[in-house]
């Protein structure tokens, strides 16, 4: 039984979310489940002693990173998805590039960086090399 199951439940159950009602519904029982956890005191504590425990354990710490990996990229796939970290990302960096403080930081940073002669050097060579028309590419 176990290999029909396995082959049948994950196209079983992307069809079955994939309807956006069922979609909503699905995030909506999520967010009420992840909220009623939260609040869990014993959840709180059991999570996080398995997070301390596996932040020593190079093995498990490994495969929780591809793990998230795989999510994320998995995630990312979806069109909806993709396009609200984009508007996010675009509104952040706006912000960003608007924030004074965050600014001044960039322009110390780079001012700093150019004062050692190599990276100076290599920042003019940069340059120069972009804006010659004759670059062989």
């Amino acid at each position: 039984v176990e290999p029909v199951l396995s082959r049948s439940m994950p196209p079983a159950l992307a069809a079955s979310i994939s309807d956006e009602r069922t979609s909503r519904a699905l995030s909506t029982l999520t967010a009420g489940l992840l909220k009623e956890l939260r609040n869990d005191q014993l959840v709180h504590e059991a999570v996080t002693s398995f997070a301390n425990d596996a932040l020593g354990n190079e093995t498990l710490k490994q495969l929780t990173l591809e793990v998230l990996i795989m999510g994320a990229n998995s995630v990312m796939e979806e069109p909806r998805v993709r396009a609200a970290w984009m508007d996010v990302i675009k509104s952040a960096v706006k912000d960003a590039l608007n924030d004074e403080e965050f600014m001044c930081a960039i322009r110390t940073t780079v001012k700093d960086s150019l004062q050692d002669s190599s990276m100076y050097g290599a920042a003019a060579q940069g340059v120069v090399g972009a804006l010659n028309p004759f670059k062989r590419s």
